[in-house]
């Protein structure tokens, strides 16, 4: 939604689904929270960013996943033989290995 904020017909679903959700749900108001005090908002805010870098990233998500089988896989081939490091940011990779953990975890108890 933030991405297309300036599309009038985007934004006019977005007020209808806000609209829906305070009816569903009887949701009064939302009230920014510091995520520093509030454990709750914390998980929000990891929640959401995994969701924004899952989208936006998933290429160098997929690559960080081929780059770990292939790794693993070498470490059992013979040792002259290597295999190209991709260039990953420390943030990539701390944030690929917490997408592949949820997503293992995920699919072991089926969630899909």
């Amino acid at each position: 939604m933030l991405h297309n904020a300036g599309r009038r017909a985007q934004a006019e679903e977005g007020v209808l689904l806000w609209r829906r959700a305070q009816r569903r749900y009887a949701i009064e108001q939302i009230v920014p929270m510091d995520s520093l005090t509030t454990a709750l908002a914390q998980i929000a805010d990891l929640i959401a960013g995994l969701i924004a870098y899952s989208h936006d990233s998933f290429a160098v998500y997929d690559s960080w996943c081929r780059y770990e089988i292939d790794k693993v896989q070498l470490s059992l081939a013979l040792p002259d033989e290597s295999i190209a490091v991709p260039a990953f940011s420390l943030s990539d990779r701390e944030r690929c290995q917490v997408l592949q953990h949820l997503d293992r975890r995920s699919k072991h108890r089926r969630m899909g």
